[in-house]
Protein backbone atom coordinates (compact mmCIF):
# COMPACT_ATOMS: atom_id res chain seq x y z
CA UNK A 1 0.00 0.00 0.00
CA UNK A 2 2.63 2.47 0.78
CA UNK A 3 4.44 1.53 -2.59
CA UNK A 4 1.31 2.50 -4.75
CA UNK A 5 1.06 6.04 -2.12
CA UNK A 6 4.07 6.68 -3.12
CA UNK A 7 3.66 5.83 -6.94
CA UNK A 8 0.41 8.09 -6.81
CA UNK A 9 2.06 10.91 -5.35
CA UNK A 10 4.98 10.90 -8.05
CA UNK A 11 2.03 10.85 -11.06
CA UNK A 12 0.45 13.78 -9.00
CA UNK A 13 3.98 15.73 -8.75
CA UNK A 14 4.64 15.06 -12.59
CA UNK A 15 1.01 16.00 -13.25
CA UNK A 16 1.69 19.51 -11.55
CA UNK A 17 5.04 20.24 -13.55
CA UNK A 18 3.86 19.58 -16.56
CA UNK A 19 0.87 22.11 -15.93
CA UNK A 20 3.48 24.32 -14.54
CA UNK A 21 5.08 24.62 -17.97
CA UNK A 22 2.05 24.47 -19.70
CA UNK A 23 1.24 28.19 -18.22
CA UNK A 24 4.22 29.13 -18.30
CA UNK A 25 4.58 29.20 -22.39
CA UNK A 26 0.82 29.67 -22.92
CA UNK A 27 0.65 33.17 -24.83
CA UNK A 28 -0.83 36.25 -22.66
CA UNK A 29 -2.21 38.00 -25.68
CA UNK A 30 -4.40 37.72 -28.67
CA UNK A 31 -2.90 36.87 -32.59
CA UNK A 32 -5.45 39.33 -33.65
CA UNK A 33 -4.96 42.04 -32.20
CA UNK A 34 -4.83 46.02 -33.33
CA UNK A 35 -2.14 48.38 -32.90
CA UNK A 36 -2.59 51.87 -33.57
CA UNK A 37 0.96 54.38 -34.06
CA UNK A 38 1.27 57.99 -34.83
CA UNK A 39 4.50 58.56 -36.23
CA UNK A 40 6.26 62.02 -37.04
CA UNK A 41 9.84 62.57 -38.41
CA UNK A 42 12.57 65.37 -39.35
CA UNK A 43 11.05 68.43 -37.67
CA UNK A 44 14.29 69.90 -38.56
CA UNK A 45 13.14 72.61 -35.89
CA UNK A 46 15.90 75.40 -36.15
CA UNK A 47 15.31 79.03 -34.27
CA UNK A 48 17.33 81.05 -36.62
CA UNK A 49 15.11 80.17 -39.55
CA UNK A 50 12.27 81.18 -40.39
CA UNK A 51 10.63 78.10 -42.02
CA UNK A 52 11.89 76.05 -39.66
CA UNK A 53 11.03 77.61 -36.40
CA UNK A 54 8.26 75.75 -36.46
CA UNK A 55 7.61 75.01 -32.58
CA UNK A 56 4.17 76.52 -32.17
CA UNK A 57 2.67 73.30 -35.19
CA UNK A 58 4.91 70.92 -33.09
CA UNK A 59 2.99 72.18 -30.34
CA UNK A 60 -0.43 71.79 -32.30
CA UNK A 61 0.36 68.26 -33.40
CA UNK A 62 0.79 67.18 -29.69
CA UNK A 63 -2.55 68.54 -28.71
CA UNK A 64 -4.43 67.04 -31.64
CA UNK A 65 -2.96 63.95 -31.09
CA UNK A 66 -4.97 63.27 -28.06
CA UNK A 67 -8.28 62.71 -29.74
CA UNK A 68 -6.56 59.88 -31.94
CA UNK A 69 -6.42 57.61 -29.24
CA UNK A 70 -2.80 55.48 -30.60
CA UNK A 71 -1.34 52.62 -28.87
CA UNK A 72 2.13 54.44 -29.51
CA UNK A 73 3.71 57.55 -30.41
CA UNK A 74 7.06 57.60 -32.22
CA UNK A 75 9.58 60.66 -33.24
CA UNK A 76 11.43 59.62 -36.20
CA UNK A 77 14.46 61.76 -35.19
CA UNK A 78 16.04 64.92 -36.51
CA UNK A 79 14.32 67.04 -33.97
CA UNK A 80 16.75 69.92 -35.24
CA UNK A 81 18.77 70.68 -37.61
CA UNK A 82 22.51 70.15 -36.19
CA UNK A 83 25.39 70.98 -39.30
CA UNK A 84 22.66 73.07 -41.04
CA UNK A 85 24.23 76.32 -41.84
CA UNK A 86 23.63 78.62 -39.46
CA UNK A 87 21.01 76.46 -37.29
CA UNK A 88 24.10 74.39 -35.46
CA UNK A 89 25.27 77.52 -33.35
CA UNK A 90 21.48 77.18 -30.89
CA UNK A 91 21.02 73.10 -31.67
CA UNK A 92 21.37 72.43 -27.78
CA UNK A 93 18.90 75.02 -27.15
CA UNK A 94 16.60 74.06 -30.15
CA UNK A 95 16.68 70.11 -29.04
CA UNK A 96 15.96 71.12 -25.62
CA UNK A 97 12.43 73.01 -26.73
CA UNK A 98 11.90 70.55 -29.12
CA UNK A 99 11.60 68.07 -25.81
CA UNK A 100 9.85 70.44 -23.61
CA UNK A 101 7.13 70.25 -26.01
CA UNK A 102 7.53 66.45 -26.35
CA UNK A 103 8.30 65.38 -22.48
CA UNK A 104 5.26 67.77 -21.80
CA UNK A 105 2.92 66.36 -23.60
CA UNK A 106 0.10 64.25 -21.83
CA UNK A 107 0.89 61.47 -23.93
CA UNK A 108 4.26 59.47 -24.27
CA UNK A 109 6.41 59.78 -27.05
CA UNK A 110 8.91 56.96 -27.76
CA UNK A 111 12.64 58.61 -29.60
CA UNK A 112 14.31 57.23 -32.58
CA UNK A 113 18.08 58.94 -33.13
CA UNK A 114 18.36 61.50 -36.02
CA UNK A 115 21.71 62.01 -37.95
CA UNK A 116 20.83 65.87 -37.38
CA UNK A 117 20.06 65.13 -33.56
CA UNK A 118 23.67 64.94 -32.09
CA UNK A 119 27.28 65.81 -33.65
CA UNK A 120 29.61 64.62 -30.82
CA UNK A 121 29.77 62.87 -27.25
CA UNK A 122 27.63 65.90 -25.26
CA UNK A 123 24.77 66.44 -27.45
CA UNK A 124 24.48 62.28 -28.12
CA UNK A 125 24.14 62.22 -24.19
CA UNK A 126 21.84 65.19 -23.95
CA UNK A 127 19.98 63.58 -26.45
CA UNK A 128 20.07 60.05 -24.65
CA UNK A 129 18.61 62.34 -21.29
CA UNK A 130 15.56 63.90 -22.98
CA UNK A 131 14.24 60.81 -24.19
CA UNK A 132 14.63 59.22 -21.12
CA UNK A 133 16.94 56.46 -22.77
CA UNK A 134 20.10 54.35 -21.59
CA UNK A 135 20.94 53.23 -25.02
CA UNK A 136 19.82 54.30 -28.60
CA UNK A 137 19.02 51.02 -29.91
CA UNK A 138 16.12 49.16 -27.65
CA UNK A 139 12.82 46.99 -27.89
CA UNK A 140 9.45 46.21 -26.57
CA UNK A 141 6.25 44.36 -26.69
CA UNK A 142 2.88 45.30 -27.59
CA UNK A 143 0.28 42.59 -27.84
CA UNK A 144 0.88 40.48 -30.25
CA UNK A 145 3.66 42.88 -32.03
CA UNK A 146 7.37 43.23 -31.08
CA UNK A 147 8.61 46.53 -31.39
CA UNK A 148 12.56 47.04 -32.37
CA UNK A 149 14.03 50.81 -32.45
CA UNK A 150 17.28 50.80 -34.12
CA UNK A 151 20.52 53.40 -34.09
CA UNK A 152 21.26 54.02 -37.75
CA UNK A 153 23.61 57.37 -36.57
CA UNK A 154 26.17 55.58 -34.52
CA UNK A 155 25.66 52.39 -35.64
CA UNK A 156 25.24 50.62 -32.38
CA UNK A 157 28.75 51.89 -31.30
CA UNK A 158 28.55 53.83 -27.62
CA UNK A 159 30.30 57.31 -28.34
CA UNK A 160 33.19 58.57 -25.50
CA UNK A 161 34.37 62.06 -24.73
CA UNK A 162 37.49 61.35 -26.78
CA UNK A 163 35.43 60.27 -30.01
CA UNK A 164 38.32 57.32 -30.84
CA UNK A 165 35.43 54.59 -30.91
CA UNK A 166 32.79 56.68 -32.91
CA UNK A 167 32.85 58.24 -36.53
CA UNK A 168 30.14 60.00 -38.55
CA UNK A 169 29.34 59.02 -42.32
CA UNK A 170 30.85 60.86 -44.32
CA UNK A 171 27.75 61.29 -46.42
CA UNK A 172 25.41 62.45 -44.30
CA UNK A 173 22.32 61.05 -45.90
CA UNK A 174 23.54 57.41 -45.34
CA UNK A 175 23.31 55.15 -41.65
CA UNK A 176 25.03 52.80 -40.43
CA UNK A 177 24.70 49.22 -38.35
CA UNK A 178 27.44 47.89 -36.75
CA UNK A 179 28.33 44.12 -35.44
CA UNK A 180 27.35 44.95 -31.86
CA UNK A 181 23.89 46.15 -33.09
CA UNK A 182 23.63 43.49 -35.76
CA UNK A 183 23.86 40.71 -33.03
CA UNK A 184 21.55 42.45 -30.32
CA UNK A 185 19.21 42.44 -33.42
CA UNK A 186 19.42 38.80 -34.08
CA UNK A 187 19.44 37.68 -30.39
CA UNK A 188 16.17 39.81 -30.00
CA UNK A 189 14.44 38.69 -32.83
CA UNK A 190 15.55 35.40 -32.02
CA UNK A 191 13.42 35.55 -28.43
CA UNK A 192 10.87 36.91 -29.12
CA UNK A 193 7.51 34.79 -29.61
CA UNK A 194 6.08 37.16 -31.92
CA UNK A 195 5.17 36.88 -35.09
CA UNK A 196 4.35 40.67 -36.20
CA UNK A 197 7.94 42.70 -35.69
CA UNK A 198 7.60 46.17 -36.28
CA UNK A 199 10.90 48.28 -36.98
CA UNK A 200 11.62 51.87 -36.26
CA UNK A 201 14.83 53.42 -37.69
CA UNK A 202 16.07 57.14 -38.77
CA UNK A 203 17.26 56.29 -41.94
CA UNK A 204 15.89 53.57 -44.30
CA UNK A 205 16.70 50.19 -44.37
CA UNK A 206 16.53 49.84 -48.01
CA UNK A 207 18.08 52.74 -50.72
CA UNK A 208 15.50 55.39 -51.44
CA UNK A 209 16.54 57.73 -54.11
CA UNK A 210 15.25 61.19 -54.49
CA UNK A 211 15.62 64.02 -57.07
CA UNK A 212 14.66 68.14 -56.59
CA UNK A 213 15.84 71.25 -57.85
CA UNK A 214 19.43 70.35 -56.10
CA UNK A 215 20.36 67.49 -57.77
CA UNK A 216 20.17 63.80 -57.21
CA UNK A 217 20.15 62.05 -53.79
CA UNK A 218 20.35 58.79 -52.32
CA UNK A 219 19.18 57.82 -48.35
CA UNK A 220 19.17 54.41 -46.52
CA UNK A 221 21.61 52.68 -44.10
CA UNK A 222 25.05 52.06 -46.40
CA UNK A 223 27.53 49.56 -43.68
CA UNK A 224 25.68 47.05 -42.54
CA UNK A 225 22.17 47.13 -44.22
CA UNK A 226 22.31 43.72 -46.23
CA UNK A 227 23.35 41.85 -43.13
CA UNK A 228 20.09 43.55 -41.49
CA UNK A 229 18.14 42.94 -44.26
CA UNK A 230 19.28 38.78 -44.03
CA UNK A 231 18.22 38.68 -40.48
CA UNK A 232 14.81 40.06 -41.10
CA UNK A 233 14.23 37.35 -43.91
CA UNK A 234 15.78 34.56 -42.20
CA UNK A 235 12.89 35.11 -39.34
CA UNK A 236 10.05 34.51 -42.05
CA UNK A 237 8.16 36.64 -39.43
CA UNK A 238 5.95 39.19 -40.39
CA UNK A 239 8.15 42.71 -40.62
CA UNK A 240 7.37 46.36 -41.09
CA UNK A 241 10.44 48.73 -41.63
CA UNK A 242 9.24 52.48 -40.94
CA UNK A 243 11.80 55.04 -41.06
CA UNK A 244 12.31 58.71 -41.98
CA UNK A 245 15.54 61.05 -43.86
CA UNK A 246 14.57 61.29 -47.13
CA UNK A 247 11.45 63.47 -46.39
CA UNK A 248 9.49 61.47 -49.32
CA UNK A 249 6.63 59.25 -48.39
CA UNK A 250 7.67 56.05 -50.01
CA UNK A 251 6.31 52.23 -49.55
CA UNK A 252 8.51 49.53 -51.27
CA UNK A 253 7.96 44.80 -50.57
CA UNK A 254 10.82 43.03 -50.03
CA UNK A 255 9.76 39.40 -49.16
CA UNK A 256 8.73 39.60 -45.90
CA UNK A 257 9.56 43.18 -45.28
CA UNK A 258 7.30 46.08 -46.04
CA UNK A 259 9.30 49.64 -46.11
CA UNK A 260 7.24 52.71 -45.65
CA UNK A 261 9.50 56.39 -45.30
CA UNK A 262 7.62 59.03 -44.12
CA UNK A 263 7.87 62.61 -45.15
CA UNK A 264 9.40 65.63 -43.19
CA UNK A 265 7.13 67.20 -40.72
CA UNK A 266 9.27 70.63 -40.81
CA UNK A 267 9.55 70.83 -44.77
CA UNK A 268 6.15 70.28 -45.22
CA UNK A 269 4.49 72.40 -42.85
CA UNK A 270 2.79 69.56 -40.75
CA UNK A 271 3.31 66.30 -42.23
CA UNK A 272 2.90 62.85 -39.98
CA UNK A 273 1.88 59.29 -40.11
CA UNK A 274 -0.89 57.03 -38.91
CA UNK A 275 0.18 53.53 -38.68
CA UNK A 276 -2.45 50.74 -38.48
CA UNK A 277 -2.13 47.28 -38.11
CA UNK A 278 -4.45 44.39 -36.89
CA UNK A 279 -6.35 41.43 -38.86
CA UNK A 280 -6.91 42.82 -42.09
CA UNK A 281 -3.13 43.65 -43.11
CA UNK A 282 -1.47 46.92 -42.13
CA UNK A 283 -1.91 50.45 -43.84
CA UNK A 284 0.12 54.01 -43.06
CA UNK A 285 -2.13 56.74 -43.62
CA UNK A 286 -0.68 60.05 -44.74
CA UNK A 287 -2.03 63.03 -42.05
CA UNK A 288 -1.75 66.69 -42.51
CA UNK A 289 -1.67 69.07 -39.40
CA UNK A 290 -5.03 70.48 -39.09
Amino acid sequence: MKKILIGLLFVFLLAGCGEEKSQKTEKKYDENSRIKIALIADIHYCSTKGDLNNIDQLEQFSRNLNSYNTDFNFNLGDNISLRVRDCTKNGKKDLARVFEVFNGSEIKFYQVLGDHDIKNFETYNQWLEYSDLKNSYYSLDYEAFHIIVLDTVTGGRQMRKDGKKFKFRDEWSQGQLLEEQLEWLREDLANTDRNKIIILSGQPLYIVETHDKNGDHVFGVDEGREEAVKILKETQKEIVAVSGDAHVWRENKDANITHYVIGSFGYSGGEWALFEWGKAGHSMIRQKLK
